[in-house]
């Protein structure tokens, strides 16, 4: 039986010598597929987070990695995963998240934002488990808010018609129960956010088909005890032997600002020992939102309750009116993907919402708070519309002191050269960035 022209070429091994241009034998025979070895590896710890690599080995060599950071026994964060070009296609990078997810049990990994070859890889290595009950709320949470769109837009229609002098008794009476059930719908909607904030009900597992575990699996503790200095409960950073050290230098001049963030927010999470519940929900809230790559809002009263969770686009959360009448008085904490501080919107809403602070918090680690400050009570209706009010009065002020800093950083920057050292490939557009924004 003749063999197809596919089946031929798996019968020979020749390659295309791209200096002669000729085909020749592959030297050595055909490529085998490395036999690699994984090794988790924690490289750095801070606070209750840490940093590392799950790194796949042929001998010496690095075949293939995995980047990732974890706060707490939460959820892994993938930053990245590479594999090197001539290991390519050989199953390395299943083996890496085989072996993360073996480590870390039936806690769901974070894939992030993937590439298009990522998302191909996923869909290739992984299978979804669904909580059937869980989903029945999250679909009844879906038709609730529905629902309460449509009532909304009848009440911009009934609108229409009572500035046209055109609504009936009717009319009003619609108004009435259309009213009736939109105060229904809001509470029960606020009771199932709460509820299912943080809860998904579908979760991606990665499959084990002939995975062969790599040593045992680390808790947090365990990776956490490699390292020094430490940050002790009286509020210092200290080495094995009890000296104080506070200030930890990094090699890489360009990441010492990443590691002056990371202290300072270490040193917010444990200095305070006097059960401040306000500051530690924030600090928690704040863990869990700051390395998402899509905003996510949170407003936290003065008990340290959370009233409600809000999520957005990649620079942007749209509140609704029963949201921006918890305002006045509490704390609104948001994330940055981009690792930017308050932008002129942000400034706008912690005034009209008459906020007693506003804070947003970035994967680097770094946290920009606003306060408001004392002889200022802003009121939301008219604060930026009147020149002459507090309001109006505390933006522009923030607005020249926020220009006057950018002006400084870009004038440092320039002396040092970033551009120049970003053309010449020394730093990346990112790490100046960062140096900016610090």
């Amino acid at each position: 039986m003749a063999l197809s022209f596919k089946e031929t070429i798996k019968k020979i091994n020749i390659w295309h010598d791209p200096k002669t241009g000729r085909f020749a034998p592959a030297p050595g025979g055909a490529k085998s597929k490395a036999n690699v070895k994984i090794r988790s590896e924690v490289t750095g710890a801070y606070g209750d987070e840490i940093y590392g690599f799950y790194n796949a080995y042929d001998g010496d060599k690095v075949a293939g990695y995995i980047k990732y950071s974890q706060v707490g026994n939460g959820s892994p964060y993938i930053h990245y995963i590479e594999t090197a070009e001539e290991y390519r296609g050989q199953g390395i990078a299943t083996k890496l998240l085989q072996q993360m997810q073996h480590e870390i049990g039936d806690t769901e990994i974070d894939f992030g934002m993937t590439t298009p070859d990522g998302t191909k890889l996923l869909e290739k290595v992984t299978y979804t488990v669904t909580d059937e009950k869980l989903k029945a709320k999250f679909d009844s949470l879906a038709s609730k808010k529905a629902e309460m769109k449509d009532i909304e837009n009848t009440f911009e229609k009934l609108n229409e018609k009572f500035d046209a002098g055109t609504y009936t008794d009717a009319d009003r009476k619609l108004d009435a129960k259309l009213g009736d059930r939109w105060d229904v719908l809001h509470d029960e909607i606020y009771i199932l956010e709460n509820e299912l904030d943080g809860l998904k009900p579908t979760k991606r597992y990665v499959k084990m088909d002939g995975f062969e575990p790599v040593g045992k699996s680390k808790t947090f503790l365990d990776a956490v005890k490699k390292f020094n200095p430490y940050h002790d409960r009286k509020g210092r950073f200290t080495t094995a032997d009890g000296a104080e050290v506070f200030t930890i230098r990094t090699k890489d001049s360009s990441k010492q600002s990443l590691v002056d963030a990371a202290i300072a927010r270490e040193k917010e999470r444990t200095a305070d020992q006097s059960g401040d519940k306000r500051k530690q929900t924030i600090r928690a809230v704040e863990d869990k939102i700051r390395n998402r790559d899509y905003e996510t809002a949170a407003c936290i009263d003065k008990n340290g309750e959370v009233l409600f969770y809000k999520d957005g686009g990649r620079d942007y959360v749209k509140f609704s009116k029963w949201q921006e009448e918890m305002f006045p008085g509490n704390t609104l904490t948001h994330n940055h993907p981009d690792g930017t501080h308050f932008s002129d919107a942000d400034v706008n809403c912690f005034v009209t919402g008459n906020m007693a602070e506003l804070r947003a918090t970035n994967s680097t680690g770094k946290t920009y708070v606003l306060r408001r400050p004392e002889g200022y009570d802003f009121d939301a209706d008219t604060e930026l519309e009147n020149p002459l009010s507090s309001g109006r009065k505390f933006v522009s002020e923030f607005r020249e002191k926020v220009h006057f800093a950018e002006t400084i950083a870009q004038y440092n920057l320039d002396n040092q050269r970033y551009f120049e050292k970003i053309q010449n490939g020394e730093i990346t557009k990112k790490q100046a960035d960062d140096e900016f924004n610090r």
